[in-house]
Protein backbone atom coordinates (compact mmCIF):
# COMPACT_ATOMS: atom_id res chain seq x y z
CA UNK A 1 0.00 0.00 0.00
CA UNK A 2 1.27 3.38 -0.87
CA UNK A 3 2.31 5.71 2.33
CA UNK A 4 -0.15 8.08 3.57
CA UNK A 5 1.18 11.34 1.80
CA UNK A 6 1.13 9.88 -1.60
CA UNK A 7 -1.32 11.18 -4.31
CA UNK A 8 -1.42 8.28 -6.90
CA UNK A 9 -3.08 8.28 -10.44
CA UNK A 10 -2.52 6.37 -14.14
CA UNK A 11 -1.95 8.68 -16.72
CA UNK A 12 -4.57 8.25 -19.63
CA UNK A 13 -1.67 6.70 -21.84
CA UNK A 14 -0.09 4.09 -20.13
CA UNK A 15 2.42 4.48 -17.01
CA UNK A 16 1.05 3.97 -13.21
CA UNK A 17 2.80 7.14 -11.37
CA UNK A 18 2.69 8.51 -7.85
CA UNK A 19 3.76 12.35 -6.65
CA UNK A 20 4.03 14.36 -4.04
CA UNK A 21 3.62 18.24 -3.79
CA UNK A 22 6.57 20.90 -3.59
CA UNK A 23 8.58 23.37 -5.04
CA UNK A 24 10.30 23.33 -8.52
CA UNK A 25 11.90 22.00 -10.04
CA UNK A 26 10.51 18.36 -9.58
CA UNK A 27 12.45 15.37 -8.92
CA UNK A 28 11.69 11.86 -10.66
CA UNK A 29 12.56 8.67 -9.38
CA UNK A 30 13.37 5.64 -11.37
CA UNK A 31 13.00 1.95 -10.49
CA UNK A 32 15.93 -0.44 -11.00
CA UNK A 33 15.49 -4.00 -12.79
CA UNK A 34 12.62 -5.96 -12.35
CA UNK A 35 11.33 -3.99 -9.29
CA UNK A 36 9.01 -1.03 -8.92
CA UNK A 37 8.49 2.87 -7.87
CA UNK A 38 8.49 0.85 -4.40
CA UNK A 39 11.45 0.59 -4.41
CA UNK A 40 12.15 4.09 -3.41
CA UNK A 41 9.08 4.01 -0.80
CA UNK A 42 12.28 4.29 2.18
CA UNK A 43 13.93 7.68 0.30
CA UNK A 44 10.37 9.52 -0.02
CA UNK A 45 9.56 12.24 0.33
CA UNK A 46 12.90 13.82 1.59
CA UNK A 47 15.26 12.92 -1.08
CA UNK A 48 13.33 15.61 -3.12
CA UNK A 49 14.43 18.01 -0.64
CA UNK A 50 10.76 20.03 -0.61
CA UNK A 51 10.54 19.77 -4.12
CA UNK A 52 7.88 18.09 -6.15
CA UNK A 53 8.17 14.39 -6.28
CA UNK A 54 6.96 11.79 -8.89
CA UNK A 55 7.52 8.07 -8.81
CA UNK A 56 6.51 6.03 -11.44
CA UNK A 57 6.67 2.68 -12.70
CA UNK A 58 8.08 1.41 -15.70
CA UNK A 59 5.95 0.02 -18.48
CA UNK A 60 5.62 -3.71 -17.77
CA UNK A 61 6.63 -3.93 -14.15
CA UNK A 62 4.62 -2.71 -11.06
CA UNK A 63 1.22 -1.31 -11.71
CA UNK A 64 2.14 -0.42 -15.62
CA UNK A 65 0.25 -2.44 -18.44
CA UNK A 66 2.16 -5.13 -19.59
CA UNK A 67 2.48 -4.13 -23.59
CA UNK A 68 6.38 -3.37 -22.92
CA UNK A 69 8.67 -5.23 -25.93
CA UNK A 70 11.69 -6.41 -24.07
CA UNK A 71 14.38 -6.12 -26.85
CA UNK A 72 17.67 -3.85 -27.11
CA UNK A 73 15.50 -0.83 -28.13
CA UNK A 74 13.38 -1.26 -24.06
CA UNK A 75 15.49 0.88 -22.62
CA UNK A 76 14.77 3.68 -25.32
CA UNK A 77 11.41 3.29 -25.63
CA UNK A 78 11.32 4.20 -21.71
CA UNK A 79 13.46 6.89 -22.06
CA UNK A 80 10.31 7.71 -24.73
CA UNK A 81 7.69 7.00 -21.71
CA UNK A 82 9.29 9.22 -19.11
CA UNK A 83 9.59 12.24 -21.60
CA UNK A 84 5.77 11.82 -22.78
CA UNK A 85 5.21 11.46 -18.70
CA UNK A 86 6.84 14.81 -17.63
CA UNK A 87 5.19 16.88 -20.70
CA UNK A 88 1.97 15.10 -19.62
CA UNK A 89 2.29 16.41 -15.69
CA UNK A 90 4.28 19.48 -16.64
CA UNK A 91 6.86 18.80 -14.72
CA UNK A 92 9.64 19.49 -17.07
CA UNK A 93 12.69 20.21 -16.47
CA UNK A 94 12.56 17.33 -14.08
CA UNK A 95 16.04 16.45 -11.95
CA UNK A 96 16.19 12.46 -12.92
CA UNK A 97 17.58 9.86 -9.66
CA UNK A 98 17.14 6.59 -11.44
CA UNK A 99 19.25 2.92 -9.79
CA UNK A 100 20.49 0.40 -12.41
CA UNK A 101 18.21 -0.04 -15.60
CA UNK A 102 16.33 3.38 -13.93
CA UNK A 103 20.05 5.02 -14.45
CA UNK A 104 19.95 4.15 -17.93
CA UNK A 105 16.84 5.39 -18.57
CA UNK A 106 17.86 9.07 -17.06
CA UNK A 107 20.55 9.42 -18.95
CA UNK A 108 19.01 7.92 -22.21
CA UNK A 109 16.26 10.61 -21.52
CA UNK A 110 18.93 13.49 -21.14
CA UNK A 111 20.93 12.44 -24.79
CA UNK A 112 17.20 11.97 -26.67
CA UNK A 113 15.15 14.31 -24.63
CA UNK A 114 17.80 17.63 -23.38
CA UNK A 115 14.79 20.07 -22.93
CA UNK A 116 12.94 17.91 -20.43
CA UNK A 117 15.81 17.39 -18.19
CA UNK A 118 17.70 19.79 -15.75
CA UNK A 119 19.99 17.42 -13.93
CA UNK A 120 20.51 13.55 -13.85
CA UNK A 121 21.42 11.59 -10.79
CA UNK A 122 22.99 7.59 -11.90
CA UNK A 123 23.22 4.79 -9.43
CA UNK A 124 25.00 1.55 -10.55
CA UNK A 125 23.55 1.84 -14.44
CA UNK A 126 24.95 0.08 -17.35
CA UNK A 127 26.09 1.64 -20.71
CA UNK A 128 26.64 -1.86 -22.45
CA UNK A 129 26.11 -5.98 -22.23
CA UNK A 130 29.30 -7.66 -21.33
CA UNK A 131 29.98 -11.78 -21.61
CA UNK A 132 30.81 -12.31 -17.92
CA UNK A 133 27.78 -9.98 -16.88
CA UNK A 134 25.55 -12.11 -18.87
CA UNK A 135 26.91 -15.09 -17.83
CA UNK A 136 26.83 -13.91 -13.69
CA UNK A 137 23.09 -13.30 -14.40
CA UNK A 138 22.73 -16.77 -16.37
CA UNK A 139 23.62 -18.82 -13.27
CA UNK A 140 21.86 -16.03 -10.72
CA UNK A 141 18.45 -17.22 -12.12
CA UNK A 142 17.41 -20.14 -9.33
CA UNK A 143 15.68 -22.82 -10.96
CA UNK A 144 13.27 -22.51 -8.05
CA UNK A 145 12.01 -19.20 -6.18
CA UNK A 146 11.65 -19.33 -2.79
CA UNK A 147 8.81 -18.46 -0.76
CA UNK A 148 10.23 -14.78 0.21
CA UNK A 149 11.58 -13.86 -2.91
CA UNK A 150 7.80 -15.29 -4.63
CA UNK A 151 6.22 -12.97 -1.76
CA UNK A 152 8.18 -9.63 -2.10
CA UNK A 153 7.90 -9.75 -6.03
CA UNK A 154 4.34 -10.48 -5.71
CA UNK A 155 3.91 -7.71 -3.57
CA UNK A 156 5.45 -5.73 -6.41
CA UNK A 157 4.10 -6.75 -9.90
CA UNK A 158 0.89 -8.96 -9.02
CA UNK A 159 -0.15 -12.18 -10.02
CA UNK A 160 2.29 -12.12 -13.30
CA UNK A 161 5.27 -11.66 -10.93
CA UNK A 162 6.84 -14.66 -12.36
CA UNK A 163 6.36 -13.58 -15.71
CA UNK A 164 7.86 -10.63 -15.53
CA UNK A 165 10.94 -11.56 -14.15
CA UNK A 166 11.40 -13.80 -17.01
CA UNK A 167 11.01 -11.07 -18.94
CA UNK A 168 13.83 -9.15 -17.62
CA UNK A 169 15.71 -12.09 -17.37
CA UNK A 170 15.41 -12.76 -21.04
CA UNK A 171 16.62 -9.15 -21.76
CA UNK A 172 19.58 -9.30 -19.89
CA UNK A 173 20.73 -12.89 -21.18
CA UNK A 174 19.73 -12.83 -24.80
CA UNK A 175 17.94 -9.70 -25.90
CA UNK A 176 20.58 -7.45 -24.99
CA UNK A 177 24.01 -8.92 -26.50
CA UNK A 178 26.03 -6.33 -28.14
CA UNK A 179 24.15 -3.26 -27.11
CA UNK A 180 25.80 -0.69 -26.45
CA UNK A 181 24.92 3.21 -25.74
CA UNK A 182 28.47 4.85 -24.97
CA UNK A 183 28.00 7.01 -27.97
CA UNK A 184 24.33 8.14 -27.38
CA UNK A 185 25.82 9.35 -24.26
CA UNK A 186 27.57 12.25 -26.19
CA UNK A 187 24.53 14.06 -26.20
CA UNK A 188 24.11 14.54 -22.77
CA UNK A 189 24.32 17.87 -21.89
CA UNK A 190 22.07 18.01 -18.22
CA UNK A 191 24.37 18.75 -15.43
CA UNK A 192 25.24 14.88 -14.41
CA UNK A 193 26.49 12.56 -10.94
CA UNK A 194 27.44 9.47 -11.37
CA UNK A 195 27.09 7.29 -8.13
CA UNK A 196 28.73 3.87 -8.35
CA UNK A 197 30.40 1.37 -6.26
CA UNK A 198 34.16 0.53 -7.55
CA UNK A 199 33.17 -3.09 -6.62
CA UNK A 200 29.66 -3.78 -8.08
CA UNK A 201 29.79 -7.13 -9.72
CA UNK A 202 26.11 -6.42 -11.40
CA UNK A 203 27.17 -3.13 -12.88
CA UNK A 204 31.17 -2.91 -12.94
CA UNK A 205 33.34 -0.23 -12.88
CA UNK A 206 33.81 -0.07 -16.62
CA UNK A 207 30.21 1.40 -17.09
CA UNK A 208 30.95 4.23 -14.68
CA UNK A 209 33.96 4.82 -16.57
CA UNK A 210 32.07 4.66 -19.67
CA UNK A 211 29.47 6.97 -19.22
CA UNK A 212 31.99 9.39 -17.34
CA UNK A 213 34.29 9.43 -20.89
CA UNK A 214 31.08 9.63 -22.91
CA UNK A 215 29.95 13.25 -20.40
CA UNK A 216 33.09 14.89 -19.70
CA UNK A 217 31.33 17.45 -17.58
CA UNK A 218 29.95 14.40 -15.53
CA UNK A 219 31.49 13.90 -11.74
CA UNK A 220 32.05 10.13 -11.02
CA UNK A 221 31.89 9.57 -7.31
CA UNK A 222 33.28 5.69 -6.30
CA UNK A 223 31.62 4.61 -3.48
CA UNK A 224 33.33 1.48 -1.67
CA UNK A 225 30.13 -0.90 -0.04
CA UNK A 226 30.84 -3.69 -2.08
CA UNK A 227 27.00 -3.73 -3.17
CA UNK A 228 25.00 -2.92 -6.16
CA UNK A 229 22.98 -0.27 -4.12
CA UNK A 230 25.66 2.14 -2.59
CA UNK A 231 22.94 4.86 -1.88
CA UNK A 232 21.20 2.24 0.60
CA UNK A 233 24.34 1.03 1.88
CA UNK A 234 26.11 4.40 2.06
CA UNK A 235 22.80 6.57 2.57
CA UNK A 236 24.19 9.78 4.40
CA UNK A 237 27.00 10.49 1.76
CA UNK A 238 24.60 9.92 -1.10
CA UNK A 239 21.94 12.15 0.24
CA UNK A 240 24.43 14.61 0.83
CA UNK A 241 25.74 14.40 -2.57
CA UNK A 242 22.68 14.42 -4.51
CA UNK A 243 21.19 17.14 -2.48
CA UNK A 244 24.88 18.96 -3.44
CA UNK A 245 24.36 17.91 -6.96
CA UNK A 246 20.39 19.16 -7.66
CA UNK A 247 21.02 22.07 -5.59
CA UNK A 248 24.51 23.26 -8.21
CA UNK A 249 21.78 22.14 -10.82
CA UNK A 250 19.58 25.10 -10.15
CA UNK A 251 22.20 27.59 -9.81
Amino acid sequence: MAPPYVVARIVAWGVYFESTDGREPPVVLLHHGASSLRAWDDFRPEIAGGRRLVAYDRRGFGRSPRNAVFDACLFHRDADDLAALLRRLDAAPAHLVGHSDGATVALLTAARHPALVASVTWIAGHTHLEEPLRELLLASRPARWSQQTAARYHELHGEDWEQVLDNWYRLWTRELIGWNVDEELRAVRAPTLLVHDDADRLAPPAHAEAASRAIPHARLSWFRTGSHHPHRRDRGRFLRELTEHLASAET
